[in-house]
């Protein structure tokens, strides 16, 4: 990607500006003007989904399962059996997989004619990096050493590779993983390899459409994926050149509300491609010739990327996406909010370099060289206040030590927290160790280059920001936080509950966002999702020369998942848990999310789904939380609450190993989504529920191809049986391994889905039914499920089962609950000694029903539980401590219908089936 030097559109003769050594024009600001809630957004008229493929499952490769998809534009995805493989040619790609594939999933076009292949055979991936994903862990363990075991140490000395792993590392990765360190290594550090297939019209690429293989390093292909357009008509001419185009593309970003400035010179593009705009009456999706560019504009204070898509006949603005969202030193920053105190940590800043004259203090000596909170590639010196440099910004001389040592006075002082010009320091270099520690893991799990685009300029007590913080990393302060009688941050202020039981902040009860981590977190957290979806590097699907890639589907409507991020890196549920502790009326009445919590997208919030879902209960279940809400961090909770149960299970499973393995994967699931023409706003609940089933589709791969019997040396394993967490988290939040367009009510061409609705699923999880070894760390519950405590006393464990959804989808696209729900009707319980469930190893419980009518609330629809009597309790157990108890189940639609078994997600994936581990204690020993 080419960064171009600036220059700038005018958008008012107004007050003159530099910025990044440009000239820029800005709006004034308006007297109790408000800044904007959301970055401004255009988004294209849909293509309807009116026009069925025709499929032809048996032209599939040997041994591949297929999601087909349900209408032209949708998503498919197929799953191939993998073999050892050393090398694989793009040619022997497209005519030994690509071809047959894309004959199967209904493609009717010429593939030689219609697909542009990528140069050279394959991109390797950024991958990731052991020692550094699981540095966190070490930070989080030393903060709370409650979280230790006999054996903890050693295994994180083992990931950090401090120490070689020994024969019982390999044995407790063997209990809980399924897999050796070296094999648990090899997965987490995998090389994945893409072949991205573009589809063109005349040369030029369709926007959002495209065929990606992807495999591992060492095996052929394991998946296809992607979205095509069989029929459609181009309904415009391309007229303009690309200067008239960039001109056209700064004023109308200028033009938008909120924008107070543009640069003219992009910094990407432009590129001429086709944009679906919508259908004809006959359902022929109708492409445009667009110009797309990505521009720099500044909204809300902060220089900001907007992805604009300009009519290269008439200069309208089409689509117009936003990237950008709200809200080796030594130094001392919060483990997590002040509550929790100070913690030392290590980073790294740029080489000691003399300061100007007018920036040193009095008694500050001129001839030494300063360190400042820089870092080159990363962060430009943080800014105090936005007044520019001055002597408030933290520094530290060059000859206090050979290290820049920022734990020392007055920075060290974090106490009292509120309204201390002492602190300022503190605030700085708590900002700057959280987004350096926090940017190492994101690093770690392997992202696109170059990650941030530019650097950083951070501020923290922005005047200009108010009571918010923005994804460029600016932090503003409440009036909470500057009253000078609260200097113990403790500030009670009645709020106005509405009828609907939705508080109304009162304003007067914010902190400073600088002081939350979680906010820190947040705020890059947009910045992560945008690096691996819709604001990739432009040549990230390795285009032939002088061509352009296609564009990905961002997560804008879902907050950028900013808040999936949070509670992974600083490993909580509660957002804004500081920050927004004085909400609910009274002094630290939600402090942690504890008891109060917003349930609207305002702070603090907590990612939070019960088992069973009871519809009385305000949670970010799906779709009942998007029924209540527009607003885009309520919404964005749905699926962060899901990834946290992943977060959990996987914890659960495989503490601490579970952790990294869990945040490499969801990062390498989430730079596959949105390939597709995915609406970037999710209008109706079916749109919305198609971006979430493509992330979980895309999490259950990574599971999957984590290890297959017979397959390369170093994937050889088990890894894949713990996919259950995947299915059993996103089950939690309502939402399941059931295509799409199987629950649209309409005509559609997969077999598995007659008439467009079959809702039938099968998800299964286990609960030890042991709250004593369940440990609650600031408020953050971590259960632990899948260590039983061997014994004829011991709890018996219960088995959670989900048979599908309870909703369906209307033809306009939003959610109904109609009697009988489309789930399937019974399930039934398997739990064996032995993996292969032999009939002598093997307890069976009956054929259970399950609710199906949505207007029975005291009842949960879908979902049903069961546990071994004591006989079989005891059969189970004949293995002693050590022991391993398999469980899978099985649902169907009654009467000996069609059934479905939770060892095949989505009917495209084959797992093994996931166990529980019996113990001494009921808890691991790491």
């Amino acid at each position: 990607m080419s960064h171009l030097v600036p220059r700038c559109w005018s958008v008012a003769p107004l007050a003159l500006l530099l910025s990044t050594g440009c000239a820029m024009l800005s709006k004034p600001a308006l007297p109790g003007t408000v800044p904007v809630a959301n970055p401004p957004s255009v988004e294209t008229p849909q293509v309807l989904r009116r026009l069925p493929v025709s499929v032809k499952p048996l032209v599939l490769p040997e041994g591949a399962m297929a999601e087909s998809p349900g209408w032209e534009g949708g998503l498919f995805f197929v799953t191939l059996t993998p073999k050892p493989a050393v090398e694989m040619k793009t040619a022997d790609v497209f005519s030994t997989i690509v071809r047959p594939v894309l004959e199967s999933v209904g493609f009717t076009r010429d593939p030689a004619k219609s697909l542009s292949p990528p140069q050279g055979d394959g991109r390797r991936m950024e991958h990731a990096d052991l020692p550094r994903l699981a540095a966190p862990l070490e930070w989080e363990y030393r903060a709370q050493p409650k979280l230790f075991r006999k054996n903890t140490q050693r295994m994180i000395d083992t990931l950090l590779g401090r120490v070689p792993a020994d024969a019982d590392i390999d044995r407790a990765l063997q209990m809980g993983e399924g897999m050796t360190y070296a094999q648990f290594k090899a997965d987490v550090e995998r090389v994945e390899i893409q072949y991205t297939f573009r589809q063109l019209e005349a040369g030029i690429p369709i926007e959002h459409t495209m065929v990606t293989v992807t495999r591992w390093d060492g095996q052929t292909p394991t998946a296809v994926f992607g979205s095509f357009l069989n029929t459609y008509d181009v309904v415009n001419h391309a007229r303009l050149s690309r200067d008239e185009a960039i001109k056209a593309g700064a004023v109308a970003l200028s033009k938008q509300r909120g924008i107070d400035r543009v640069e003219e010179r992009p910094f990407d593009g432009p590129d001429l491609v086709l944009l679906p705009y919508g259908t004809d009456p006959k359902g022929s999706a109708r492409l445009r010739h667009a110009w797309r560019m990505t521009l720099w504009g500044v909204w809300q204070t902060m220089r900001s990327r907007f992805i604009v898509w300009i009519d290269a006949e008439t200069r309208d603005l089409l689509k117009l996406e936003p990237l950008v969202g709200t809200v080796q030193a030594t130094g001392k920053v919060y483990q997590r909010n002040p509550s929790g105190g100070p913690q030392v940590a290590n980073f790294h800043v740029d080489a000691a370099a003399p300061l100007p004259a007018d920036q040193l203090a009095a008694t500050d000596p001129t001839d030494s060289e300063w360190y400042v909170l820089s870092r080159s590639g990363l962060m430009k010196r943080i800014d105090i206040a936005a007044d520019g440099w001055t002597e408030r910004d933290a520094r530290v001389p060059s000859s206090t030590s050979s290290m820049a040592q920022f734990d020392r006075s007055p920075l060290d002082l974090p106490i009292p927290p509120c309204n201390v010009t002492q602190r300022e320091g503190f605030e700085q270099v708590n900002v700057f160790g959280i987004v350096s520690r926090h940017h190492g893991t994101v690093i770690a799990g392997g992202i696109f280059p170059d990650f941030p685009p530019v650097d950083w300029e951070p501020r923290v007590r922005d005047p200009a920001m108010g009571c918010q913080a923005g994804s460029g990393l600016v932090f503003g302060v409440c009036s909470g936080y500057t009253n000078n009688t609260n200097t113990q941050c403790n500030v009670s202020v009645p709020e106005t509950q509405m009828p609907s039981g939705r508080f109304i902040p009162a304003g007067q009860n914010y902190l400073n966002y600088a002081d939350d981590n979680t906010i820190i977190a947040h705020e890059l957290g947009h910045n992560v999702t945008i690096q691996l979806t819709n604001g990739r590097p432009s040549e990230w699907c390795n285009p032939q020369s002088g061509e352009t890639c296609p564009s990905i589907a961002g997560w804008g409507m879902f907050e950028d998942l900013a808040d999936a991020w949070a509670s992974h890196l600083e490993s909580t549920n509660c957002i804004g848990g500081w920050v927004a502790k004085n909400r609910g009326g009274a002094a630290g009445a939600a402090l942690l999310c504890r008891p109060f919590h917003d349930d609207w997208g305002a702070l603090p919030r907590r990612l939070e789904v019960l088992t069973p879902f009871e519809e009385s209960v305000p949670q970010d279940h799906f779709p009942e939380k998007r029924g209540r809400t527009i607003e885009h961090h309520a919404i964005g909770e749905i699926p962060a609450a899901a990834l946290w149960q992943v977060r959990l299970g996987m914890r659960s499973k495989c503490r601490p190993s579970g952790v990294p393995q869990y945040g490499v994967r969801f990062q390498r699931a989430l730079r596959r989504t949105g390939q597709a023409p995915l609406p970037a706003i999710p209008v109706t609940d079916l749109q919305a529920y198609e971006r979430l089933h493509d992330l979980e589709k895309q999490m259950v791969y990574e599971w999957w191809s984590s290890g297959h019997p017979g397959g390369p040396p170093a994937f050889a394993h088990n890894g894949a049986h713990t996919a259950n967490k995947v299915t059993a988290g996103f089950a939690r939040a309502g939402l399941f391994m059931v295509a799409p367009h199987c629950l649209s009510g309409q005509p559609v061409s997969d077999a598995r889905c007659p008439n467009g609705d079959n809702g039938g699923d099968a998800v299964i999880d286990i609960d030890d039914n042991d709250t004593a070894d369940d440990l609650e760390v600031d408020g953050v519950s971590y259960p632990e499920r899948d260590y039983l405590r061997a014994g004829e006393s011991s709890p018996r464990p219960t088995f959670s089962v989900w048979t599908g959804p309870r909703y369906r989808f209307h033809v306009t696209g939003q959610a109904t609950y109609l009697n009988p729900a489309p789930c399937y009707s019974e399930f039934r319980v398997e739990v064996s000694t032995d993996p292969a469930f032999p009939a002598t190893a093997t307890v069976l419980s009956p054929w259970l029903p399950v609710d199906r009518d949505p207007t029975t609330p005291a009842s949960p629809e879908c979902y049903g539980t069961w546990q071994p009597t004591q006989d079989q309790w005891t059969t189970l157990q004949a293995a002693g401590p050590g022991g391993r108890i398999y469980y899978r189940a099985r649902t169907r639609a009654g009467g000996g219908g069609d059934e479905r078994i939770s060892t095949q997600p989505g009917g495209i994936f084959d797992v093994p089936p996931p166990y529980a581990v019996l113990t001494s204690n009921g808890q691991p020993d790491y």
